[in-house]
């Protein structure tokens, strides 16, 4: 096939889900041997080696710098017409016109738009099959943001919560295909199935994250991008309310937390038993150095790479139900669920003490990744989701 690939961000560093989704989406797609175009608008200038780094999966490759004025204006004119601000916010004329005219002379089989953030590019496209990835299901994050928020800000993510959910569904109508990471947040975006949106989960190169077995000189980890926003809570809730239950039965454990981009809010979380350590150059360092894995979230939606990449790293996991939630049947076996701090430090303690008397050495959780999330089976879901797009235009 020939696939025209487009995304709000260029996919690469991976330093956000979204980045590592389509990356991961565009190797698969390049890995089977289909040709892919990436089309892709950029906030921020987008380095050399960035685009090294995707040149050997694609076959041509076209970034569209959006300036902060441009975004600026697009929040603007969002709330002017009454329109989600993420619906507008990476739009541009100048690329949606640049876009229409390569994409006809390059007469893909297939365009794949990443996020309901590129859903308006598809706009005069009608002569193409059309797949939308609405990854998750923003509208559903912005409520838990209402939720959360208070004042002004408080009735601006009530609002955005339900603008986004009136595009979601208007979107509906747009594609001949559509992809999400959960089963919850496709309920969420289409209650009584009439789309059939197919869920598929982001995937894991088992291959690349395996342990090498190195010594451990962290007790627990949690990583993530620490300039955004359900990952600062998260933080911040680990280190003030469970860590101090941790640390009455285990004085000295030692708590990483790894991630680009970390606020000032994070840093200040730095002590003698905790680390911040910022942008790490190769990840699987940082799982192999810790025992256990920890992921308290309290907001976001769809699944957290974070838990599959530790599962397949090989460490025993403690969540949130928010988190958990998403992960396919079976987890309960290798991750362990808390609602409140109690009862999340519970299983960390149990974790650390089974961890040092070898009880753990029975249970793989790289079996349940290899069964779920392997790169190469859910490569094989999203070929398949192409080519019904390009069957159900075909018959219409």
């Amino acid at each position: 096939m020939r696939v025209v690939f487009i995304t709000s961000r260029f996919p690469y560093p991976l330093e956000k889900g979204d980045k590592l989704r389509a990356y991961q989406q565009i190797k698969q797609l390049a890995n089977q041997g289909h040709e892919v175009h990436l089309f892709a608008v950029s906030d921020v200038d987008v380095l050399e080696t960035s685009k090294n780094a995707l040149l050997p999966y694609l076959k041509s490759m076209e970034i569209h710098n959006i300036s902060k004025f441009s975004i600026f204006k697009n929040i603007i004119l969002s709330y002017i017409s009454g329109t989600s601000v993420q619906s507008r916010y990476f739009y541009s004329s100048d690329f949606h016109a640049t876009l229409k005219e390569k994409i006809c002379s390059i007469k893909p089989d297939v365009i794949y738009f990443q996020l309901v953030r590129t859903a308006r590019y598809a706009d005069g496209l009608e002569m193409f099959p059309k797949v939308l990835d609405f990854q998750d299901a923003f509208s559903l994050g912005m409520q838990q943001r209402f939720n959360q928020e208070g004042g002004v800000l408080r009735q601006i993510f009530l609002l955005e919560s339900r603008l986004l959910a009136d595009f979601e569904k208007s979107c509906l109508s747009d594609f001949e295909a559509f992809s999400i990471i959960s089963e919850s947040d496709k309920k969420h975006i289409d209650p009584d199935n009439l789309k059939n949106i197919r869920v598929i989960p982001n995937a894991v190169d088992l291959s690349y994250f395996k342990s090498s077995s190195v010594n451990k000189t962290f007790d627990l980890l949690f990583v993530g991008n620490m300039g955004y926003k359900p990952n600062i809570e998260a933080a911040r809730y680990l280190v003030s309310e469970i860590m101090p239950l941790v640390w009455k039965k285990f004085p000295l454990a030692s708590l990483l937390l790894a991630g680009a981009n970390p606020s000032k809010s994070v840093k200040d979380l730095e002590s003698e038993r905790v680390k911040v350590s910022g942008w790490v150059d190769d990840i699987r360092t940082c799982y192999d150095q810790s025992r256990v894995f920890i992921a308290p979230m309290v907001s976001g939606t769809g699944l957290q790479n974070k838990l599959l990449e530790a599962l397949a790293m090989g460490l025993p996991s403690v969540t949130t139900p928010i988190s958990a939630k998403p992960l396919a049947f079976g987890y309960d076996v290798y991750v362990k669920v808390g609602n409140t701090p109690q009862e999340l430090a519970n299983h960390v303690i149990q974790l650390l003490n089974d961890y040092q008397s070898e009880i753990l050495k029975g249970n793989n959780p790289r079996e349940f990744i290899s069964k779920h999330y392997d790169s190469e089976k859910i490569g094989m879901d999203l070929e398949r989701l192409l080519l019904s797009a390009i069957e159900k235009y075909r018959k219409k």
